[in-house]
C-alpha cells in the first residue's frame, strides 16, 4: 500500500537549501529565494537611478523622486504635444488656415470649461504668446493625453509578468518616447515652408521610435518572464485588446462620416444619381411597386441594371424609415465597421494581433474610401465587410458560414464575380487553403455566367446590351459601336490589345491614381506578387474610357479601395517570413500606418484632413436655404409626379414618379430636330409632362443643369419660360401675386385641360 503523503514534510523539502539550484550567475541560495522565478534580482534590488527607488529615509528624498517622475512625465507630454503641433500644422494650409483657427478657439473654449480656473486661462491664452498656437490647440490636448495613456500602457504590457519591472519598463519607454520632441523642429519647418517636409520625412521619426520602443518592451518582458516559460507569443495581449480599441475607432469613423454624409445632403450636395434613385427605388419596392424608379431611364427592374438582391435585406428599415438618411447610414456603418472582418482576417493569416490591427487601421485611412461614402448611396457599400468577412472564413477553415457570405457578397453586384474570382485564385496559391479558394473561384465564375446571361437580360426591358457596360469601354471597341457590344467583346478587345492595355494603365491620370492610393502605405499591395491576383479586377476601372471610373472617383473607389487592404495584408504577408522583419513585425506594421495616416492627412477627404469635409459641406448652398427643404416637402402633394433639378431630387423621393429637369428624353414631335435648336415647340418629353417642374434660376451652370436636353442652364432656363408662355405650365410658388418667401426656389404646376 503506497504511504499516506505528508504535505508538510513535502513542502519542506521542497523548499529545504538543498532542493535550490542556484542562479547561471552564481547569485547563490539568498538569491533563488528572493527570485524563484529566475529573473537577475540585481537589476531589480538595486535603484536604477535617483527616482526609480526612493529612499526610505526622508521626506527629501521622496520629493525629489516624485518631481524626477513628474519631469519625465512632462517630457512625455511634451514629446506627444510637439507630434500634435506637427500634425495641425501638416493639414494647416493658405486656404483652410482660418477655418482651423475657428476649431482651435472652439477647443480652448471647451478646454476651459472643464477645467478650474478656467476663465482665467482663457483670457491668458487670448492675449499672450499662446495665441499663435490656437490653430494647434486641439493637436496640443489629444497629443499629450494620448502620448501619457500610451506611455503607462506600454509600460504595464512590457511588464505585466512582473510589476516589480514596471518602473523599469517606464523608464526605457519613457526615454525613447523622448525621440519624438524632434516634431517640434519639422512643425517650425512646415510653418515656414508648406513643401518642405515630404512623406517620409513626416513619418520617419514615428517609424524610429516605434522600433525603438518595441524593443525596449521585448527587453523588458524578456527578463519578466521566467527562463522555462520565454516565448514571443506569451508577448501578445489578450486579442480582445486590439478588437476593442479598433472597434471604438470604427465607431468614430462611422459618426464622423455619417455626419458629413447628413450634412452633405441636407445641405444640397447630394445628386440625383445615385441617392435619389436609390431611395426611390427602395420607397417603390416597400409600397409594392418592386425594385424600379422612373429615374432608370432604359426602364424595367433595377436587378437589370445592378443585380443587387442585396437589397431586400434593407427593405424592412426602408418600411419604417424611407429616408435617403437611412440609406447614408448603412453605408457608413458598412464601409467604418468592415475593419472589423479585416482585422479578423488580418490577424489570422498574418499570426498577429497588433499587426492585424494596424492593417485594419490602414484601411480606415485609405484615400478614395471617404469620397466613396460621400458619394450618395451605392450598393458595392456591402463589398468591404462582405469581401474582408469572405476571406476570414476562407483562413478560418471549415467554417460552413463561408459559402452564406460567398452568396451575400454575390448579391452585392453584377461585378462582384470578378472579385470573388481573382480572390479565390489568391487563396489557392497557399497550400493550405487551395481547396476552398477554387472552389470559390468555380462558384464565382457560374454566379457570373448566370447574372450576366440569364438574369439581367431578362429583368431588363431594354435589350440594349452596351448600356451601364459596353459604352465605357470604347478604347477596345474601334470598329463597333458600344451598342452592338457584348462582355466578350470587349474581354477579346483586352487581350488582343495588350499595347492598349499598357498605354491606358501607365498615363499620367492612371499613375496618379494608383499613387494616390498605394503611396500611402508605402506600395504595400505591390509587395506580394500573389497579391496581384486581388488586385487584378481594377482594371475593370482603370481601363474604362470614363473619366470618373478610371478616376476611381464616387463610389466607384470602395471597390478598389476592398482590394487594397486586401492586398495590403497580403504584402505584409510576404514581409513577414523575412526573419529579420518578423522579429519586429508589430513595429513594422505600426510603422506602415503611420505613413499612411500622415498621407491621407494630405491626400484624402477626412473629416479632419486638408479638406476639411467636415467644415465643406457644413456650409449650405448660396443658392439654396434651410427653408428650401420644408418647400420641397410641404408645398408639393404626394404622389405626384415631379421633374426637378439633381440636387433637389434626393429631397422628393417619395413622390410617385421623379425626373431630373428637364425630364426623361426629348421626343421630336413631327421631325427629328435638335435640342439646341430655338422651336421648343418640336419638343416634348417621352415620359410625357410632369405634374410639377422644380428649379431655382439662381443656381449656377454646372452639372446640376446637366442633364439629356440642353446641358446649358441658360438654355434651360429659356425653356422653362417658354413653357409658361404658352400655358402649358404655370408658376405655383411663390404666388404670382408676389408673396415674399425666403428661398428662391421656383415651381412650375401642370395646366390640366387647356385649349
Amino acid at each position: 500500500m503506497r504511504p499516506k503523503a505528508n504535505p508538510v514534510a513535502w513542502i519542506e523539502s521542497a523548499h529545504s537549501p538543498a532542493k535550490i539550484t542556484p542562479l547561471r550567475g552564481g547569485a547563490g541560495i539568498v538569491s533563488s529565494l528572493a527570485d524563484p522565478f529566475n529573473v537577475d534580482t540585481d537589476r531589480i534590488d538595486r535603484p536604477m537611478n535617483r527616482f526609480d527607488e526612493p529612499s526610505r529615509t526622508g521626506f527629501l528624498s521622496r520629493a525629489f523622486s516624485f518631481l524626477g517622475w513628474a519631469c519625465f512625465a512632462f517630457g512625455v507630454a511634451l514629446s506627444g504635444m510637439a507630434v500634435g503641433i506637427f500634425i495641425a500644422e501638416w493639414v494647416r494650409t493658405p486656404d483652410n488656415g482660418s477655418v482651423t483657427f475657428i476649431i482651435g478657439e472652439r477647443w480652448i473654449n471647451a478646454f476651459a470649461a472643464l477645467i478650474p480656473f478656467g476663465e482665467g486661462f482663457k483670457e491668458y491664452w487670448f492675449h499672450s504668446f499662446w495665441m499663435n498656437f490656437t490653430t494647434h490647440f486641439p493637436g496640443i490636448v489629444v497629443g499629450s493625453l494620448l502620448s501619457l495613456f500610451l506611455w503607462v500602457a506600454l509600460s504595464m504590457n512590457a511588464a505585466w509578468q512582473n510589476c516589480l519591472l514596471f518602473p523599469v519598463a517606464m523608464r526605457r519607454i519613457g526615454y525613447r518616447i523622448l525621440a519624438l520632441l524632434v516634431y517640434l523642429i519639422l512643425a517650425w519647418l512646415e510653418y515656414h515652408n508648406e513643401f518642405l517636409i515630404r512623406q517620409w520625412i513626416a513619418f520617419l521619426p514615428l517609424g524610429v521610435v516605434f522600433f525603438l520602443v518595441g524593443s525596449a518592451m521585448s527587453r523588458t518582458q524578456t527578463e519578466a518572464l521566467p527562463v522555462e516559460r520565454k516565448n514571443p507569443l506569451q508577448s501578445e495581449v489578450d486579442p480582445r485588446v486590439p478588437l476593442l480599441i479598433l472597434s471604438i475607432l470604427c465607431l468614430m469613423r462611422f459618426w464622423d462620416w455619417y455626419n458629413v454624409c447628413w450634412m452633405r445632403h441636407n445641405h444640397f450636395y447630394s445628386q440625383a444619381y445615385d441617392l435619389g434613385l436609390m431611395t426611390h427605388v427602395m420607397n417603390r419596392f416597400v409600397t409594392g411597386h418592386g425594385l424600379t424608379s422612373s429615374l432608370l431611364i432604359s426602364g424595367g427592374s433595377f436587378l437589370g441594371h445592378h443585380f443587387s438582391p442585396i437589397l431586400f435585406l434593407i427593405a424592412p428599415f426602408s418600411f419604417f424609415c424611407p429616408h435617403p438618411e437611412t440609406l447614408l447610414l448603412f453605408q457608413s456603418g458598412l464601409v467604418a465597421f468592415a475593419a472589423i472582418p479585416l482585422y479578423f482576417f488580418a490577424r489570422t493569416y498574418l499570426k498577429s494581433n497588433w499587426v492585424g490591427f494596424a492593417a485594419a487601421c490602414m484601411y480606415l485611412y485609405l484615400p478614395g474610401l471617404s469620397n466613396g461614402v460621400y458619394g450618395d448611396f451605392h450598393a458595392i457599400c456591402f463589398t468591404p465587410f462582405l469581401l474582408f468577412w469572405l476571406a476570414a472564413e476562407v483562413v478560418r477553415g471549415r467554417s460552413r458560414r463561408l459559402w452564406i457570405v460567398l452568396a451575400l457578397l454575390l448579391c452585392v453586384q453584377e461585378n462582384m464575380c470578378i472579385y470573388a474570382l481573382f480572390l479565390g485564385l489568391f487563396f489557392a496559391t497557399h497550400k493550405a487553403f487551395r481547396r476552398t479558394g477554387l472552389m470559390v473561384s468555380g462558384i464565382s465564375v457560374i454566379a457570373g455566367l448566370l447574372i450576366f446571361l440569364v438574369f439581367q437580360p431578362m429583368l431588363r426591358t431594354d435589350t440594349d446590351l452596351g448600356y451601364g457596360f459596353a459604352h465605357r469601354y470604347k478604347d477596345f471597341l474601334p470598329d463597333a459601336g458600344p451598342t452592338d457590344a457584348g462582355m466578350w467583346d470587349i474581354f477579346k478587345g483586352v487581350i488582343t490589345q495588350p499595347g492598349t492595355v499598357l498605354s491606358l494603365l501607365f498615363d499620367d491620370t492612371r499613375r496618379g491614381v494608383f499613387k494616390l492610393f498605394w503611396r500611402g502605405p508605402l506600395y504595400l499591395p505591390l509587395v506580394n506578387p500573389a497579391g496581384w491576383l486581388i488586385l487584378f479586377p481594377v482594371l475593370e476601372n482603370s481601363l474604362s474610357s470614363e473619366a470618373f471610373i478610371h478616376e476611381w472617383g464616387g463610389h466607384y473607389g470602395i471597390g478598389p479601395a476592398s482590394l487594397t487592404a486586401l492586398a495590403m495584408v497580403a504584402g505584409l504577408g510576404l514581409l513577414g517570413r523575412i526573419r529579420p522583419l518578423r522579429d519586429r513585425f508589430v513595429p513594422v506594421g505600426f510603422t506602415l500606418l503611420a505613413s499612411s495616416v500622415i498621407w491621407a492627412l494630405k491626400k484624402a477627404h477626412l473629416p479632419y484632413s486638408i479638406y476639411l469635409m467636415s467644415i465643406y459641406f457644413a456650409t449650405p448652398l448660396p443658392s439654396d436655404t434651410p427653408d428650401t427643404s420644408r418647400v420641397l416637402l410641404e408645398e408639393i402633394p404626394p404622389g405626384s409626379s415631379v421633374s426637378a433639378l439633381s440636387y433637389y431630387v434626393p429631397h422628393l423621393t417619395h413622390q410617385d414618379k421623379l425626373y431630373e429637369l428637364p425630364p426623361g428624353e426629348p421626343l421630336a414631335i413631327g421631325e427629328i430636330v435638335d435640342s439646341s435648336a430655338p422651336n421648343f415647340d418640336l419638343l416634348e418629353p417621352d415620359v410625357g409632362w410632369p405634374d410639377y417642374l422644380v428649379y431655382n434660376p439662381e443656381t449656377p451652370d454646372g452639372n446640376k443643369w446637366h442633364n439629356l436636353w440642353f446641358y446649358n442652364r441658360d438654355r434651360a432656363l429659356e425653356w422653362l419660360d417658354w413653357l409658361q408662355a404658352q400655358g402649358i405650365y404655370r408658376q405655383f410658388y411663390p404666388k404670382p401675386v408676389g408673396e415674399e418667401t425666403e428661398t428662391p426656389i421656383v415651381i412650375l404646376k401642370r395646366v390640366e385641360n387647356r385649349e
